[in-house]
């Protein structure tokens, strides 16, 4: 059954990959034999790191664990890494700042 799930959401990786324009960008099979694309991360917007996370989570490629250093697809987990926090700074943090913290206080209230 677990063999199934794998399958089925490597080809789902794969088939939401293809929909995805990605160029040149270097591909890796995970040990679970998902393919996963893996764009440089300077030139994702946030939409795009977006969909590359939920590509590498429908993977299944890991556990809920922290891959070691010597795992087969610890190059994968690496990356995976970097763009979670890459897109927690650039589309998290920065979408949530007010121009003008005064902003915060002008609803809310009775008027």
């Amino acid at each position: 059954m677990r063999a199934m799930l794998a399958m089925a959401c490597a080809t789902l990786v794969t088939t939401a990959a293809s929909a995805q324009d990605w160029g040149d960008a270097p591909h890796m099979v995970a040990s679970n034999g998902a393919i996963i694309a893996m764009p440089a991360l300077d030139d994702l917007t946030c939409p795009q790191m977006t969909f590359v996370l939920h590509r590498i989570d429908l993977s299944g490629y890991r556990g809920p664990d922290p891959l070691p250093k010597g795992h087969a697809d610890y190059r994968i987990f690496d990356y995976e890494d970097r763009l979670t926090r890459r897109h927690y700074y650039a589309c998290m943090m920065n979408a949530q700042k007010l121009e003008d913290p005064s902003e915060a206080f002008s609803f809310g209230f009775g008027q």
